[in-house]
């Protein structure tokens, strides 16, 4: 079960969250196209995500994946923390790695974020896959699946 360990010291814990590097890359449907069809893939855009269990989709930040070339696969109103009622934004099948190990296939909202150095929040809908440890006091957190 790969495991992927972050420490920070609390301060700094408080004011980012925990947070990890990522690789989003096309979703495996797509590879599996391109490669039986010889055609390169794009290689894979490396974000800062955020582990946010208060959202129940996964969001990039707007612009981030463009040079994936992907076509939204539709669109679906969400409601962000700033947002009176929710707006419609378009949703990519992406894969989405941690460290570049193995990859969730999973559908996300592509809007704009307003959290200065996060490219994406990873939702519930990629946390329910994986075990998350967070213990603030050491300052240190750990997701594996």
């Amino acid at each position: 079960m790969p495991e992927f360990r972050e420490e920070k010291n609390r301060v700094t814990l408080i004011r980012e969250g925990p947070t990890f590097k990522i690789s989003i890359c096309i979703n495996s449907d797509l590879s599996q196209i391109l490669m039986t069809a010889g055609t390169p893939q794009p290689h894979p855009i490396t974000l800062v995500a955020l582990l946010d269990t208060g959202s129940s989709v996964t969001i990039i930040q707007k612009g981030k994946i463009d040079k994936l070339d992907l076509h939204p696969i539709g669109i679906q109103s969400v409601r962000g923390i700033n947002d009176v009622k929710p707006q419609k934004h378009p949703v990519f099948r992406v894969g989405i790695a941690f460290d570049g190990v193995d990859y969730f296939d999973v559908s996300a909202v592509v809007q704009p974020l307003n959290f200065k150095g996060i490219d994406c929040l990873l939702g519930r809908d990629l946390l329910y896959l994986c075990k998350f440890e967070y213990d603030g006091k050491k300052g240190n957190y750990s997701i594996s699946y």
